[in-house]
């Protein structure tokens, strides 16, 4: 029974190793995904407050389009939002939608010790995949 359990195991371990992050099933249209995504990011629109800094947008922006341009097979133009209020649980992470919008609340800026951090966090939640 145990050599069972390491064989399943053992199988499950080297398939999910060939997985490619984003190469699953996808049961949505690209435009399909942007109408979905569009429609979510004007509620959360609504429902928020965006940042009146320029400089902060720009920050954002600069390194989220930074970003985007590394990463392989990228469907969508990421279009990034700074908003105020406490999102993503304690370590503020971002709220990434279908279509590429991205939602950064103004307390991730905060709270990064590093540009680094503030970095990682935003590449974690532009990777399609990665947070699922």
């Amino acid at each position: 029974m145990r050599i069972f359990f390491y064989l399943l195991l053992t199988v499950l371990t080297a398939s999910a190793q060939q997985r490619q992050l984003g190469q699953g099933v996808n049961f949505y249209s690209y435009e399909k995904e942007a109408a979905l995504g569009a429609g979510l990011a004007q509620d959360m629109r609504q429902r928020t407050t965006p940042i009146d800094s320029a400089a902060v947008r720009s920050y954002v922006e600069k390194i989220g389009r930074q970003l985007a341009i590394q990463l392989p097979n990228v469907r969508f133009t990421y279009t990034f939002a700074v908003i105020t209020g406490e999102m993503g649980g304690p370590t503020h992470e971002p709220l990434s939608l279908p279509g590429g919008y991205i939602f950064v609340s103004a307390a991730l800026i905060r709270t990064a010790h590093t540009e680094g951090a503030f970095t990682g966090l935003l590449t974690h939640a532009m990777v399609p995949g990665a947070s699922r």
